[in-house]
Parts: C-alpha cells; sequence; structure tokens
C-alpha cells in the first residue's frame, strides 16, 4: 500500500468539486513514484550513519516510493575532480544495491554541479572556463555548458554514474 500525503483540501471539499486525494487515489499509475525523497551524503557516507538509515527504511517501507541519492553536497565548487567523482560512484553503487535488498523499488542518483548552479559566496573558482553572461560579467564558480572542457568533464562524470546501476539519474 503507498502511503500518500494530502494536504489540506477545505476550499476543494467546500466548493463541492471532486477532491484531490480522490483524484490522486483513483488515477495515479501504481509504478508511479508518489514519494521521492533526496539524500545527501550525510546519510550514507559512513557505514554507521547509512546503517542507521537503512534500518529506518527496513522499519518503515512504506514511507517511500522512491531515493535519490545525492552525489555532491553544496557548498562544494563546480568541478569535483573525475578522481573524486569515481570514488563517490563506487559507494553509490553499493549504497543502491544496499537499498534496493531493503526493498526500495526505485534508487536513482540526482547529480549536483551540473549547468545551471549559483556562483557559492567564498568560492572563488571553477577549474573550467566559467559561464558567461549575456553582459558579459564572468560567473564566478558556474563552468560554461558550451566549453570543450565542460563537455568532457560532464560526460565522463554521467558515465561514471551510469556505471553505478542507478534506475534514474537526475
Amino acid at each position: 500500500m503507498k502511503v500518500k500525503f494530502i494536504g489540506s483540501l477545505l476550499i476543494i471539499l467546500a466548493s463541492g468539486l471532486p477532491s484531490a486525494s480522490s483524484y490522486c487515489q483513483e488515477s495515479s499509475p501504481e509504478n508511479v513514484p508518489l514519494i521521492s525523497y533526496r539524500i545527501f551524503q550525510g546519510q550514507y557516507n559512513s557505514d554507521k550513519q547509512f546503517s542507521d538509515f537503512l534500518a529506518f527504511m527496513k522499519e518503515y517501507p512504506d514511507a517511500v516510493d522512491e531515493i535519490a541519492l545525492m552525489d555532491e553536497v553544496f557548498p562544494r565548487p563546480a568541478g569535483l575532480p573525475l578522481e573524486a567523482v569515481g570514488t563517490i560512484a563506487d559507494k553509490l553503487e553499493k549504497r543502491i544495491t544496499d537499498l534496493r535488498q531493503a526493498g526500495i523499488q526505485s534508487v536513482g542518483i540526482n547529480v549536483a554541479h551540473t549547468n545551471g548552479h549559483w556562483d557559492v559566496p567564498g568560492m572563488d573558482f571553477t577549474p573550467m572556463p566559467p559561464a558567461v553572461g549575456h553582459d558579459g560579467s564572468r560567473a564566478i564558480t558556474c563552468m560554461c555548458p558550451n566549453s570543450p572542457e565542460f563537455r568532457d568533464y560532464i560526460q565522463k562524470k554521467y558515465a561514471l554514474m551510469a556505471g553505478t546501476g542507478a534506475d534514474f539519474i537526475w
């Protein structure tokens, strides 16, 4: 049974229209995730912390339909070296396997520091050419998505994440 959280529907109910809850329960396909948790490294990096998290998920298996493990945390400079990305991918692969064995049906990865993120105060560099605005201003920590360096980097980063066997990558 899927756990569904339904907010206050007083206005809809008062108007006599069908409630959103009845619409969701009657119209949502069973295989569509309704609750997706984004889990940051603090919950899975150490074996102890992940063990605690896994125990919680085993105790409450209907609490979530899908888990997205974050590959990096903010604030951190964009362009983490690929060697470090590979280390993160190795850990994610193990965590994905463990979560599936615990009964989580869909486990994926939320890839950080791709394109369109903001400049992070206190971090004054990007290892690749920075994004440039329409007015010629240069970003401090956002990489230029058109640079060959970024395209090469992001292709390799996503390839490492794809090697984890994740159900989805976003």
